[in-house]
């Protein structure tokens, strides 16, 4: 058996180098393609969710920003109404607009409720 020499060694080595190099350089190109595939996917997923009027309970949780108990609390109490559409729950966007403007206080609403809950003291009289 014939030993290797270090020339073609160093060939073989730079070849599976390079062969290795080319391998990743593919990967990182059919990687960057699903990439931005799934971006555009989302992308559009997302345009679809600003133009709908109907926003799916996940969305409309996320949308408050609000757990999903408390969405159906909400809506167990009569504050927000449900739409059933092929036994998928929605709520319409106008719905969630309206009940975030109704919790919405003006500054002097804010005022009003700080002076109410603050401890009333009684004046001293004067001896």
């Amino acid at each position: 058996m014939t030993r290797p020499t270090t020339e073609r060694l160093d060939v073989f080595t730079s070849r599976a180098a390079d062969a290795a190099i080319a391998a990743v350089l593919d990967q990182n190109r059919r990687l960057s393609a699903v990439h931005a595939e799934l971006i555009a996917t989302l992308r559009d997923e997302h345009r679809a969710d600003l133009v709908s009027p109907l926003l799916p309970i996940d969305k409309a949780h996320s949308y408050l920003r609000i757990s999903r108990a408390k969405l159906y609390e909400l809506i167990e109490a009569g504050t927000l109404a449900r739409t059933k559409i092929g036994g998928r729950a929605f709520i319409l966007r106008t719905d969630l607009d309206a009940l975030i403007a109704a919790g919405r206080e003006t500054p002097r609403q804010a005022a009003a409720a700080a002076a109410a809950a603050a401890p009333r003291t009684r004046a001293r009289r004067a001896a």
